[in-house]
């Protein structure tokens, strides 16, 4: 376990969580922290994925897009039957 230093109002905020949900605050503190790190996470895996998709010279036209879907589209609905 470690210890942190938190705004008065950051705690008083996490206190009151803690209390509508009927947890301790650390509960909640830990859960902010943990989506923030996945949100972070999340946000530099999306950037990577942007920064190839602009790299990268296969890039469809629209109409050909198009095309795609609904070959794939084709192919779903004749696997249903």
């Amino acid at each position: 376990m470690s210890t942190v230093e938190l705004d008065e109002r950051v705690l008083e905020a996490a206190r009151r969580e803690a209390d509508r949900r009927g947890v301790d605050v650390s509960e909640v503190v830990t859960a902010a922290v943990q989506r923030f790190v996945a949100g972070t996470d999340l946000q530099e895996l999306l950037a990577d994925f942007r920064r190839r998709d602009e790299a990268s010279d296969d890039t469809l036209d629209e109409d050909e897009a198009l095309r795609l879907a609904y070959e794939e589209l084709a192919a779903v609905r004749s696997e249903r039957r």
